[in-house]
């Protein structure tokens, strides 16, 4: 039945060759994070200028050697289902290449900008400092082939140029940012990075929170840890260079009780 479905949808695109204009562009964007690795981290897959559309169809496509999937969750939009035996939204045969297959066919509809159409789940299995992109795209070669196309409400393809794509990245031990912002608080890379002396570890708290601050080397292993409970505001945790056994690359984490967050630090 799923196959059907995006045979039909793909076929009737293609045939008709239909275009209408819109005023912007319409966006799809996947998140990016950074986990350690063993853990989950959840990817967002974000729309803007999604108005009046009634057709969307595109390929997540993941290093499967980085990550693996997991699950799906936080749908945004109405009948969308993760069901791997019935369902019309998902193709679940390919998840050990590291693809995944979504489209979506309903009455037009419009969301607001920053909208989570759905959130993907993956498992963290690669090595400390790899990464993988996480990229919104077609699959040409595909049996059948698979196109990014968006339907307007009449079923009307939008011209690519009207269509805009922003990759996402999960990277191993880091996020890619200055600063990390989570639920709970705000994680600052550290200053100096790199450095040969002392490094002070910054992060702000939204709300009095139980803390706890590690440092990794590269196989993993903690090296250093605090625990604390501390106040709303900004904290700072000075970290000396005795701490590390060699110079090299670490990563710090910044847990509460709902939040996680890792990051990078370079020692000389």
């Amino acid at each position: 039945m799923y196959m059907r479905k995006l045979n039909l949808f793909f076929g009737l695109l293609v045939s008709l060759l239909l275009t209408t204009s819109l005023s912007a562009q319409v966006t799809i964007s996947a998140s990016s994070d950074g986990a350690m690795t063993g853990d989950t981290v959840e990817i967002d897959i974000i729309v803007e200028n999604y108005t009046e559309l009634s057709a969307m169809q595109f390929a997540l496509r993941w290093n499967p050697d980085v990550v693996t999937y997991r699950d799906l969750r936080n749908f945004g939009l109405d009948d969308l289902t993760n069901s791997m035996t019935n369902n019309f939204n998902f193709g679940f045969a390919q998840l050990g290449e590291g693809k995944l297959r979504y489209s979506w066919f309903n009455d037009a509809t419009t969301l607001d900008d920053g909208t989570i159409i759905f959130t993907i789940v993956f498992d963290v299995i690669g090595a400390l400092g790899e990464s993988t992109d996480i990229e919104v795209a077609s699959c040409p070669d595909d049996n059948p082939p698979l196109i990014i196309e968006v339907g307007d409400a009449d079923g009307m393809a939008i011209p690519d140029d009207q269509i805009e794509i922003n990759n996402g990245t999960v990277t191993v031990g880091t996020n890619s940012t200055s600063e990390s912002e989570t639920q709970d608080f705000t994680l600052f890379q550290n200053n100096p990075n790199p450095f040969n002396k002392e490094t002070n570890i910054r992060f702000s708290l939204k709300n009095h929170s139980n803390t706890h601050l590690s440092i990794y080397n590269y196989t993993g292993k903690m090296i250093f840890e605090k625990v604390a409970t501390l106040g709303s505001g900004e904290h700072s945790v000075s970290i000396d260079r005795s701490v590390f056994p060699a110079a090299g690359t670490y990563f710090y984490r910044l847990n509460t009780q709902n939040s996680d967050s890792i990051r990078k630090l370079i020692v000389q």
